[in-house]
């Protein structure tokens, strides 16, 4: 092999690891607030960003999990009324935006902003049964017509040029009487 094949051969290799490594980025996740009347609550998210490049042939998914833990009540049915916050992490000078992953590992607040958007869909289960599945609606009580565990899944749905993001906030509460 010539010294200009072996050149072309590792300039092309040098070019696919970069574009391999470009859609390979991570997606900055955001930070979520789930209350409970005024009290916030524990939460699981999972957000699937999926990278299209050239529709139906080069597309790249990346996934974020992160999970917030708070102390849990039993809340009585007449009092349960939910709001879902979404936010983005900014610096601590607020000046730039970051990702909210490290702060789901270590537990600790960031500086935020809140970003105007409403979750689009809501599911809520008791005792494997669906007893919900439809809009977002944050008048819950009238739904929660029996006691015990009802676990909730909550959807964010974004369709950018290039990107859809879709993020599943998953959460359970007890109701008692």
């Amino acid at each position: 092999m010539s010294i200009k094949g072996f050149m072309a051969t590792f300039f092309c290799f040098l070019l696919l690891l970069f574009f391999f490594l470009f859609l390979n980025r991570s997606e900055n996740m955001n930070y979520y607030r789930i209350q409970i009347g005024e009290e916030e609550i524990s939460y699981f998210v999972l957000e699937d960003t999926k990278k299209i490049y050239i529709k139906d042939v080069l597309e790249n998914t990346i996934q974020n999990k992160g999970y917030v833990e708070k102390s849990s009540s039993i809340y009585k049915k007449k009092d349960v009324h939910l709001h879902v916050t979404q936010y983005t992490c900014m610096n601590e000078k607020g000046e730039k935006q970051i990702d909210c992953k490290p702060f789901y590992e270590v537990g600790k607040s960031p500086h935020l902003k809140e970003v105007e958007q409403t979750p689009k869909r809501m599911q809520i289960l008791w005792k494997e049964k669906t007893i919900y599945d439809g809009e977002y609606i944050e008048e819950i009580a009238p739904l929660l017509k029996e006691e015990g565990r009802h676990y909730f899944i909550i959807t964010y749905e974004m369709v950018e040029k290039g990107k859809e993001k879709k993020q599943k906030i998953l959460f359970s509460i007890k109701v008692g009487v």
